[in-house]
């Protein structure tokens, strides 16, 4: 017999205190790993959790963890000669079971998500919007993009970078009336 517990946190990436649970503990025994990874998404599944929600529980014969469940639901075994600091919250040393995510037939995440069509002329809607803010004719700080497109400053380098100039195949200059730096599309 197998014990698993099962509970979930607050993610805090979402504003969510991560002390405190987003839905009931349970406490499972199970015959099998397969009932336990069925388990975990059940639980999953039946409180709506996101993988921020979810700490992998370790799945206990008697006092001893004797595996992990990931979010997924696949199944992580201890290292093959077992532990020798008894630290089973180093994910690093951790094995997949092999063969338990088939025989579980777990959808990969990305497999639940639309494919992407990588050949459709449609472009996403941000690039469109820095396109067009670049192209005013006082263009556009660093600081106007981010918070029109809410995006980090990175994110916005790199879309000038990859879309604007490489993609697109537009030239951009910036200009500098200390201490802001102004870029805009040149013809």
């Amino acid at each position: 017999m197998y014990r698993i517990i099962l509970r979930s946190v607050g993610n805090p990436d979402f504003g969510q205190d991560p002390y405190q649970p987003m839905s009931p503990t349970e406490e499972i025994m199970v015959d099998t790993l397969q009932q336990a990874a069925a388990a975990a998404r059940a639980y999953i599944v039946r409180h709506n959790l996101g993988g921020g929600n979810f700490p992998s529980p370790h799945v206990f014969k008697g006092n001893q963890v004797v595996a992990r469940i990931s979010y997924n639901g696949r199944i992580w075994l201890p290292p093959e000669g077992g532990w020798s600091d008894n630290d089973p919250d180093d994910w690093r040393r951790w094995r997949e079971a092999p063969g338990y995510a088939q025989a579980y037939d777990i959808p990969s995440i990305s497999a639940t998500r639309p494919p992407l069509n990588p050949t459709s002329s449609k472009r996403p809607a941000k690039h469109d919007r820095l396109e067009a803010m670049l192209r005013r004719p006082e263009g556009a700080t660093l600081d106007q993009l981010c918070r029109a497109l809410d995006w980090q400053p990175q994110s916005v380098m790199v879309a000038l970078s990859r879309i604007i100039r490489k993609e697109r195949g537009l030239k951009i200059s910036s200009t500098v009336v200390r201490p802001v730096r102004t870029y805009r599309i040149v013809d």
